[in-house]
């Protein structure tokens, strides 16, 4: 299904309140997904780094996401019709709270969800997280590529997956308050892991992978101990060792950050998408922690690296409250997407030029008047007028919903 991109302004206002008058309803509401898929793992949309929509070469919107309603409960693959989302295929021995990453390679025609399982183990189900791989054949069905891989049996808060110029698929996550990375060779049956962070993270802290390039695999964490976003990359052809990484600061106090208010440069929110050699990531501080909070300080920051390093532009500040944001791409168009919920509230999208970024207003994404829908997850690929822009959100709790939009 194609969906034509409508044109969007380029706003140049600075503030970057809500609108004045919130609109009731907007969005469409999604399928009804039970209690068992927040039950565990948190938000049925959420965490921050990872994404749950894709799209294929065919024009058609996917998303990988729990199910227990009114089927066999588990992660199915759903497909964007136009009367909604269809579940087409139960990913096999799936848990509906397990929570997905899911990185579509249009060239193999090949997709790797990785599903984070925090549910503690019992007798008849062990806390397992696991890389699946599938493979599209253009027309609408999937095969699932053997059984699959286990990638860790720790309570992690986040999982993401990306696959290198090798072939090799990685991993990223906090565990014990290191920042991790794991990789699977091509034809291995285990991830060998590493620890990229150099210093100790909290345990609240998380992570993201990335491919960009030509032939480059990145990871951005936040260090709420040092106070700043951390990245750590490295070339496809070095050697897997933890040396083969070369660490920098993203953002925090050398980076743009206002120190002289605050130390509280860093959030465990973060979204990191790539656009050939260039990254764009989203994150949160937690400046709005201050003693005294200042409330022209940035909140919601977009970071963007090119062969310069990394530069930071103010999304939203301390006074408007926006948490959780995630960013897409329109390289095409040059328009970068940020989407964040208000704390405890709904979910709201700035558009800006993607490489001299502005943001002002934001408008209103998806928001119901009865229900919160927060917890905004969208594709790790790049979208143009041709594939239209879907993002997916969720209520917290009951009526045990999703709920997304199409622009």
């Amino acid at each position: 299904m194609r969906r034509t991109l409508t044109a969007l302004a380029v706003f140049v206002v600075i503030s970057t309140a809500l609108p004045a008058s919130a609109v009731d309803t907007v969005g469409i509401p999604g399928p009804f997904r039970g209690f068992a898929v927040s039950s565990r793992g948190a938000e049925a949309t959420g965490q921050k780094p990872e994404s749950k929509l894709f799209y294929t070469p065919d024009g058609i919107w996917w998303a990988a996401l729990g199910l227990a309603k009114d089927v066999t409960p588990g992660v199915y693959l759903f497909r964007l019709d136009p009367t909604g989302w269809t579940p087409v295929l139960l990913l096999p021995e799936s848990d509906p709270w397990a929570k997905a990453d899911a990185s579509y390679d249009a060239d193999a025609s090949e997709l790797l969800v990785s599903l984070r399982d925090n549910k503690p183990g019992t007798e008849t189900n062990a806390r397992v997280s696991v890389l699946h791989r599938l493979t599209y054949d253009g027309l609408g069905g999937w095969t699932v590529q053997g059984t699959p891989t286990t990638i860790t049996t720790a309570n992690v808060e986040t999982i993401t997956v990306a696959k290198d110029s090798t072939g090799r698929v990685w991993v990223a996550f906090e565990q014990s308050t290191a920042i991790k990375t794991g990789f699977l060779s091509v034809g291995a049956s285990a991830f060998m892991f590493r620890r990229v962070s150099d210093t100790g993270v909290t345990s609240d802290d998380i992570a993201a992978v990335v491919a960009y390039g030509p032939g480059r695999i990145g990871v951005l964490w936040s260090d709420q101990v040092s106070q700043r976003f951390s990245f750590a990359s490295r070339d496809d052809s070095a050697p897997t060792s933890r040396a083969s990484f070369t660490i920098e600061e993203a953002f925090g106090a050398a980076t743009g950050c206002p120190v002289t208010t605050s130390t509280a440069c860093a959030d465990d929110h973060l979204n990191l998408k790539a656009v050939g050699d260039i990254l764009y990531a989203t994150v949160k501080t937690s400046l709005n922690d201050a003693l005294v909070p200042d409330p022209a300080d940035p909140l919601v920051v977009l970071l963007r690296r090119t062969s310069t390093g990394w530069s930071p532009v103010q999304v939203s500040d301390v006074t408007s409250n926006f948490t959780r944001p995630i960013v897409v791409v329109d390289p095409l168009a040059d328009q970068v997407h940020v989407f964040a919920n208000v704390l405890g509230g709904d979910t709201y999208v700035w558009h800006a030029t993607a490489t001299a970024p502005v943001f002002g207003t934001p408008l209103p994404w998806t928001t119901d008047d009865a229900d919160t829908l927060s917890n905004p997850t969208s594709t790790k690929q790049t979208v143009s007028v041709s594939t239209g822009l879907v993002a997916m959100t969720s209520t917290p709790g009951k009526p045990h919903r999703y709920w997304y939009n199409v622009a």
